[in-house]
């Protein structure tokens, strides 16, 4: 018995509703940046990625776009949602908002501030780094304080590179997360 292949009907051309798309909210690279971060209130090295809520993407579905994102570890994340954005930020003197846009500025993707760019939201108050070429993250803010030394975070984010040694306490020999 010989078979004929019949070829496949051509694939539908479906219409397109006339609907905007809004902009793109999820990006990945920069999640990924964001959460090899420590937590930006206790330095915790597990984070999660937690959303800035503001009045324009609050409610039932909606998400904030991922540049308004902060690294925090699960008891702060959680903690953020429960007492809300503002006493969050008194509670721990940290302004979520400006390190989110501190995260942008150094984060590696340049498609992201493009993006924002186009959308008017990058850079914030007409100033910033280019979107094409952000600042290198600066090496573990140390500081010397009488004779011990601490870390002390740049605006909460504890954003040593992963190759660097981590530090000891010169009493007892523990890491310093």
């Amino acid at each position: 018995m010989i078979r004929r292949t019949v070829p496949l009907p051509p694939k539908r051309q479906r219409p397109r509703s006339g609907i905007e798309r809004g902009p793109q909210r999820v990006w990945l690279r920069h999640r990924r940046f964001v959460k090899s971060l420590c937590c930006c209130v206790c330095n915790a090295p597990f984070v999660d990625f937690a959303h800035i809520r503001s009045a324009a993407d609050s409610g039932t579905g909606l998400k904030p776009p991922d540049w308004r994102g902060v690294p925090l570890c699960r008891n702060h994340h959680r903690e953020q949602h429960e007492a809300g954005q503002g006493t969050f930020e008194d509670r721990y003197h940290i302004d979520l908002d400006a390190l989110a846009a501190q995260l942008v500025a150094k984060s590696p993707d340049a498609k992201m501030r493009l993006a924002m760019m186009e959308q008017g939201l990058w850079p914030p108050n007409g100033d910033g780094p280019s979107p094409a070429a952000p600042k290198p993250i600066p090496p573990a803010p140390w500081r010397l304080s009488g004779s011990r030394t601490t870390v002390i975070p740049i605006l909460g984010v504890a954003n040593r590179p992963a190759t660097a040694p981590v530090p000891s306490h010169p009493d007892t020999g523990a890491e310093h997360r």
